[in-house]
This record gives C-alpha cells, sequence and structure tokens, in this order.
C-alpha cells in the first residue's frame, strides 16, 4: 500500500499542480503490554479496593437494620439476660395491694410488700420477666418511676 499524495491548487490558474508527496503517517501501535509484575499489582489492588468496599457496604446495611432496644440500653445485666425486660403492657392494683403486672404476654403478680423495686429512669413500671419450662412466670427484676 501506498503512501496518500495530497494535489495543490495554483489559486492563480486553478488548475491543479504537480502533485506532493505528505509525509509518511506512522502506523497506529499496538497498546502497550504491561509486565506481568505490574498487571497481578493492579489486580490484587483492584481486588483490595472491591473487597474495602464489599466490607464498608456490608457494615453499614448491618447497622442501619440493628433494631435498637433503647429500654434494654439502661437495664442492669443482672436483671436483663437476652429480652427478659420490657415496660408493662398493664399493671392493676388489687384490693391486697399488690400488682398484677403483663408485659410481652406475661403476667406476673409483685406483692405489695415488695422490696427490691429498682427506679426506672423514664418513670414507667419495667419488669424482667423469664417463662420457665414448667410454664410459670420468674419475677427477676422491677422497676417504678417515683410516684408509681
Amino acid at each position: 500500500m501506498g503512501h496518500p499524495i495530497a494535489l495543490k491548487l495554483n489559486p492563480k490558474r486553478g488548475k491543479v499542480a504537480s502533485p506532493l508527496k505528505s509525509a509518511p503517517q506512522l502506523k497506529p501501535t499496538l497498546t502497550r503490554v504491561m509486565p506481568a509484575w505490574a498487571e497481578s499489582s493492579m489486580r490484587l489492588r483492584c481486588t483490595g479496593r472491591l473487597c474495602c468496599i464489599a466490607l464498608i457496604t456490608v457494615w453499614a446495611v448491618a447497622t442501619a437494620q440493628t433494631p435498637r432496644a433503647h429500654a434494654h440500653d439502661w437495664y442492669p445485666l443482672e436483671c436483663c439476660g437476652d429480652r427478659d425486660c420490657a415496660p408493662a403492657d398493664t399493671v392493676v392494683r388489687r384490693d391486697d395491694g399488690s400488682y398484677l403486672v403483663t408485659s410481652r404476654g406475661l403476667s406476673v403478680a409483685i406483692p405489695g410488700d415488695y422490696r427490691n423495686w429498682r427506679q426506672a429512669p423514664d418513670g414507667r413500671l419495667h419488669v424482667c420477666l423469664r417463662q420457665l419450662r414448667s410454664g410459670s412466670v420468674y419475677l427477676i427484676c422491677a422497676f417504678r418511676g417515683p410516684g408509681v
């Protein structure tokens, strides 16, 4: 294949002047081939970045979807093993001075002379209850606010 030829017009006569050869064009070069060590290093960097992005994404999704048990933040560990503590759903004061407390579907009677009341920071009545294998309900801790 030969080199392209450019023709020069003579502006005075409007005729084609002698053909001039243009400078030879360079052939396009093929893509550079990276050395093997550079290619493997680039793969490792890309893989490392992808792993970091994946870990950050998983962490962000996990923390965003973790339900917050605000009340459990203040219950003492000796009272609340896992999800034993909750605010009372209903409280009925009986004629004998005891309380019939229902929380999370479990009911327990707290005697009127119960001496282990703890202070509830939100002023509500809270109980930590555990259902035993026998089916009975065990009172672990009870909390009440002032005036309750």
